[in-house]
């Protein structure tokens, strides 16, 4: 038993481990360099840290990685504290900073002296009391804040945190043997994948209060009916196996969720980085706009046809091509009214030519006389995202800019 019940110690703190890193690096990605962000970064790094040298810990179990899991451990309450300090845009109580920052540093040196070593039991029960009373103190301030400081936004994403803080200390507190006799194994790692869910799903909710609840039922039955399918599989009748399935499921659920969030999240990004090109684009004249799109991700490969380009080719056709219900075609599109031998062929197959030769994917018309053409190289599935709006949009603002500068001439 004792060995099933360190697999599944091991099996939550690795997962814990891919749900702080995942978030991390999400983060890196976006940065905002705001002061919130930064505190969230140190909280993150602490967690992360803590459950990768855990994990390895439960792998190998040598006494330097006994040491070096206490070290992000002691770093967590100072993290947390300057976390909910951010969160709340208020310093923190005198004496919560003196307690928590004379906790860290008597905790950091007892354990890199090596004092743990020989004296694990003193060093592990007083660190939990600091650590848990510093959540408690921290959880405390959340609720007793001003709520005056904080946006309506901020307030109710707060609230939600605050109620995930309350369970998250629940969970963290089996860390530090505070479980009952049917629960032989540690459940902190739920909790910090509950605080990523959190700060995840949360961030931008309108009725944070209700949608954590909702979204942690769900999480909660989806778990139910995983560990339900692997229990009737199994036909393992033991209670500690049963808990030990809930716990795994419930921590996997929370992995996937937060992925498909994060994933979602990048997908969102992507849409609005259009909006934040056009917005700075150059649009005095069509030839600084066309330039303008070397920095645009979606025209990341895409190549200008015109005048000498196009020699050989006969533009009236191609010009016939493009029109309202088609300002962009993909070279599959053009293939396929070839085939069907519909409608006028030889500006299609002129298109086609010029897509294959260049190995290109898309073709947009940016101006009629004197002719010019932008190619784009894109995937044909590009997910939820539509890449030809983006290029219809950029055809149509190129167009304009054309009939503005024919005008002024």
């Amino acid at each position: 038993m004792g060995a099933d019940l360190t697999r599944t110690d091991l099996v939550l703190t690795w997962v814990g481990a891919g749900g702080v890193i995942a978030y991390t690096v999400y983060i890196h990605g976006q940065r905002s360099r705001s002061p919130l962000e930064a505190r969230t970064l140190f909280l993150l790094y602490a967690l992360g840290t803590l459950f990768l040298a855990r994990g390895f810990y439960w792998l190998y179990d040598g006494p330097w990685l006994e040491t070096l899991r206490f070290v992000p451990t002691t770093l967590l309450p100072l993290a947390a504290t300057l976390f909910v300090e951010g969160l709340r845009r208020r310093h923190a109580s005198p004496a919560l900073k003196t307690f928590v920052a004379a906790g860290t540093l008597l905790f950091f040196g007892w354990n890199l002296l090596g004092l743990v070593l020989v004296q694990r039991g003193p060093f592990f029960r007083a660190f939990s009391v600091f650590a848990l009373l510093t959540l408690a103190w921290l959880g405390w301030m959340l609720l007793a804040r001003r709520r005056a400081d904080l946006s309506p936004m901020e307030n109710r994403f707060t609230d939600a945190l605050t109620a995930v803080v309350a369970c998250s200390l629940l969970l963290f507190a089996t860390d530090f043997g505070l479980r009952p006799d049917w629960l032989p194994f540690r459940l902190g790692s739920l909790g910090g994948l509950l605080f990523v869910y959190a700060c995840v799903r949360l961030s931008d909710a309108g009725d944070a209060g209700m949608r954590v609840l909702r979204e942690f039922l769900g999480i909660g039955l989806r778990a139910v009916l995983v560990t339900a399918s692997l229990l009737w599989l199994t036909r393992e009748p033991s209670l500690e196996y049963g808990l030990a399935l809930l716990a795994i499921s419930t921590g996997f659920v929370l992995l996937f969720t937060i992925m498909g969030r994060l994933r979602a999240l990048r997908i969102e990004q992507r849409d609005t980085s259009f909006s934040r090109w056009f917005l700075h684009a150059d649009t005095s004249s069509l030839e600084s706009f066309v330039e303008s799109l070397r920095s645009l991700a979606v025209a990341e490969q895409h190549l200008i046809l015109h005048g000498r380009d196009l020699d050989g080719y006969e533009e009236a056709p191609i010009v016939a091509q493009f029109d309202t219900e088609h300002p962009v075609w993909t070279v599959s599109a053009l293939r396929s009214k070839v085939a069907s031998q519909g409608g006028d062929l030889a500006g299609a197959e002129q298109l086609v030519e010029l897509l294959e030769s260049h190995q290109m994917s898309h073709a947009a018309l940016l101006s009629e006389r004197p002719v010019m053409l932008v190619l784009l190289h894109l995937p044909e599935v590009a997910g939820t995202s539509n890449p030809l709006l983006e290029i219809a949009v950029i055809q149509k603002c190129a167009r304009l800019l054309h009939s503005r500068g024919t005008a002024h001439a």
